[in-house]
């Protein structure tokens, strides 16, 4: 019987791995500085499909968190011993105050419990320049025929229900509440993309 965490891992290693390049493209474009020796948290890093993207890029740390043991082990199969991966939830961040540049998460958001206090833990932990790039879609430069082509893969192999719905406008007041510099960045059939600066 498949566990939602092989289903997370097949749709990575699908169409859907076309996307995760494309991620640290919109990283780059929006952070707007280098990423040399700079440290880097994906929240919801499943099976490490992103963080090995990250691994490929001049950061001084990359930690993967993710509250399932389970994905955490796939990621450790996938990533070298340079990626630091931690068991935890959104809500209950194990840094120190003021101790990352840089946070990226994309459809994690979704399953987190306690939207205000996961975004007052990832304010809490990015520097006081840190940025953080959260989304829910296919990226912001990925190329139209790819989402295409995973749009296809999702109608004949994905049940889109499972994925239980946000609302948008509270993100942003929570986010807005809390402080910072908040971008939201629209583009059609791409997914919702929100660029904090703190």
């Amino acid at each position: 019987m498949k566990t939602n965490a092989d289903n997370f891992e097949n749709m990575g290693k699908s169409t859907m791995g076309k996307i995760y390049p494309f991620l640290i493209i919109d990283l780059k474009n929006y952070y707007k500085k280098t990423f040399d020796n700079k440290i880097i948290a994906e929240i919801g890093s499943g099976p490490g499909f992103i963080l090995k993207e990250l691994a490929k890029e001049n950061f001084k740390k990359v930690y993967g968190v993710d509250i399932s043991l389970d994905m955490l082990n796939r990621a450790k199969k996938r990533l070298n011993n340079n990626i630091f991966l931690i068991n935890a939830k959104a809500e209950e961040l194990p840094f120190k105050n003021q101790s990352i540049d840089l946070i990226i998460s994309r459809g994690s958001v979704f399953f987190w419990k306690d939207l205000e206090k996961a975004f007052k833990e990832i304010y809490r932990i990015l520097k006081n320049d840190g940025f953080l790039l959260i989304g829910g879609g296919y990226g912001i430069s990925t190329p139209d025929e790819i989402i295409t082509e995973i749009n296809s893969y999702y109608k004949s192999n994905i049940n889109k229900n499972d994925k239980p719905k946000l609302n948008l406008d509270e993100i942003m007041n929570i986010m807005s509440k809390i402080g910072g510099k908040i971008q939201l960045i629209n583009k059609p059939k791409h997914g919702f993309w929100i660029a904090w600066n703190k």
